[in-house]
């Protein structure tokens, strides 16, 4: 399945209000402070953002 990250970001208003919208969201934020928010509320993306984080700072 192909979803255009670019699009949903656009046409969200309540971005995180289910599951699935928070995957969506995790895949296309790009505000770090909106991140930190993000990972306050669902805390078992922490993991994967600091590995991405990581990957990021040592290519």
């Amino acid at each position: 399945m192909f979803i255009p990250l670019d699009i949903f970001w656009k046409s969200q208003h309540n971005k995180e209000e289910d599951r699935r919208n928070a995957w969506l969201t995790f895949f296309s934020e790009d505000d770090p402070e909106h991140l930190a928010g993000f990972i306050e509320k669902y805390p078992d993306f922490r993991e994967m953002y600091d590995e991405a984080y990581m990957i990021c700072r040592t290519p």
